[in-house]
């Protein structure tokens, strides 16, 4: 698939360049129209899924103002990723039951895994299947870390000035895929592309406010 005029040309997701923000957004991934219809999703599917995606994130707020104000940095970005993995999980867990076709649900399960980019590594089943090394792991998080800081910096750029900041963009892109494969083995990269599927051109008004997609509370993410 192609990406339409303005938007980013990206590759093969993971070996490619495919990025995605990372960290729990308020708005779902798949509020956008053309998202929900490429991947087919119905209207009684989509009140259901945002439902359950609206819980997930409540719970998630709620977990993260009762963390502990005297947490180190170091402390309170581990608890954040550590509640960041229980949302994806609370939010995959009960969102299959709307998914009943398996081809749909293997669809919206591999863009999901496209769309979060390095955040997608620190999911223990990820983890677990694509047999990383705590090390990898560790250097994946990093790289997560600057794509964060990179894109809250692009965010306000996207707003005033949009040919510039989809220049950019595509640089983070293009670092994404290439910064993935220093990490991933052979055999990683392989079993990466057979996760993710066949590449989904997201645009860039997925990760920033637009009226007709998602709008990503932008914050550092550990």
């Amino acid at each position: 698939m192609q990406p339409a005029s303005g938007q980013p040309q990206t590759t093969q997701p993971g070996v490619g360049q495919q990025p995605a923000f990372s960290g729990v957004n308020q708005n779902a991934w798949f509020n956008n129209a053309q998202i929900r219809r490429d991947l087919n999703i119905s209207d009684a599917q989509y009140k259901n899924l945002t439902n359950t995606y609206q819980q997930a994130y409540a719970n998630y707020q709620k977990a993260v103002g009762r963390l502990d104000v005297n947490l180190t940095p170091a402390q309170r970005q581990q608890a954040l990723q550590q509640l960041q993995r229980q949302f994806y999980q609370d939010f995959n867990n009960n969102s299959a039951q709307y998914l009943t076709d398996p081809a749909q649900k293997q669809r919206v399960y591999q863009m999901y895994l496209q769309y979060r980019g390095f955040d997608a590594f620190s999911d223990p089943i990820v983890a677990n299947q694509l047999n990383l090394t705590p090390a990898q792991i560790n250097q994946l998080r990093a790289y997560q870390q600057t794509w964060s800081t990179q894109m809250n910096k692009l965010g306000p750029m996207f707003a005033t000035d949009r040919e510039a900041a989809l220049k950019q963009y595509n640089a983070l892109a293009t670092q994404n895929g290439t910064q993935i494969n220093s990490v991933l083995t052979p055999q990683q990269q392989a079993a990466w592309r057979a996760m993710v599927g066949n590449q989904y051109n997201f645009a860039p008004d997925i990760y920033f406010n637009n009226p007709s997609g998602a709008q990503p509370a932008v914050r550092p993410v550990p």
